[in-house]
């Protein structure tokens, strides 16, 4: 799949968060109920369930997208709620989990993703601050690797 396709499919939604349908290949909400395995999400993001705008907006384009939670998306969601510390065991978890794609909401889940894994597709918001000053591509053109998303 192209990086533009990938990106294409994955972000949009509500004030520009992204929306992940999903990393590895194309596959509408119907086939991913007629394959039985469900296409599983890590989201990981520094605020709580109760106030996560960035969530909201995921959840929206998901929603928009055709993608209902538990019917035919898993969504694994980790709030930190503050604590910045909790990110790498929440990544650990993901990759033992063997998710398809890893959202992170910040910059420090992003760095933890981009420290576990070189495997899985890791996606940014627009709340990341520049990827290529953080290290996490190389360019805009080309940015390499496994990570790619949104920057404001």
């Amino acid at each position: 799949m192209r990086r533009r396709d990938f990106i294409n499919a994955i972000i949009g939604s509500a004030a520009g968060w992204p929306v992940v349908a999903f990393a590895q290949g194309s596959i509408t909400p119907t086939q991913a109920q007629q394959t039985n395995k469900l296409p599983r999400i890590a989201f990981l993001t520094s605020t709580s369930p109760e106030n996560s705008p960035t969530a909201d907006g995921f959840r929206q384009g998901l929603h928009d997208l055709g993608y209902v939670e538990g019917r035919n998306v898993t969504v694994e969601w980790r709030w930190s709620r503050g604590k910045s510390e909790l990110f790498p065991a929440f990544v650990a978890e993901m990759v033992r989990l063997n998710v398809d794609v890893i959202v992170v909401a910040n910059n420090l889940a992003g760095l933890a993703a981009h420290n576990s894994t070189k495997t899985i597709p890791i996606v940014f918001s627009s709340g990341m601050q520049d990827g290529i000053a953080s290290g996490f591509i190389e360019s805009l053109a080309r940015p390499g690797g496994n990570i790619t998303g949104l920057v404001s």
